[in-house]
Parts: C-alpha cells; structure tokens; sequence
C-alpha cells in the first residue's frame, strides 16, 4: 500500500530572488488556516510554492497577503 502522501503533488518553482519567503507553517498562522490549507493552495495553483531540497517548501509572504480581498467587495471584479 503506497504511503498517503506519496501521491500528493505540490506545485513548485524556483523562487524569485529577494522575495521574502516563509514556512508553510508561518504562511498558516500568518493568514489563520491550516497548514493543509496552504498545502492545498499550493496544490491548486492559488499559491506558488518554492522547493528547497526534497522536502523543504517556502512561500512567498507577498504573494500569500494578496490572497486577502477586503470584505466589503471593493476591489472584487
């Protein structure tokens, strides 16, 4: 039986230089989710994630804050 997280794929890249990158953990409590939500948006292209060796993963803490839309609808398309 393969191992649950063997057929999980996460979209990675190579980071951009100067980005301000941060833990999928700090990504998490940064915007209070959970670190599988983060995971899941890495997963569906809604946040890039950058691979540093076969298991370290790094967001980009700008890219991660641009997720938020303000809730009175402006700005919302």
């Amino acid at each position: 039986m393969p191992h649950p997280r063997s057929s999980r794929k996460v979209r990675v890249q190579t980071a951009p230089e100067n980005a301000a990158l941060v833990t999928i953990q700090e990504a998490a409590k940064t915007v209070s989710v959970t670190e599988r939500t983060v995971r899941n948006w890495i997963s569906s292209g809604l946040l890039t994630g950058y691979r540093f060796g076969p298991k370290i993963i790094r967001i980009n803490r700008t890219e991660l804050l641009g997720l938020a839309t303000p809730v009175n609808g402006e700005g919302v398309a």
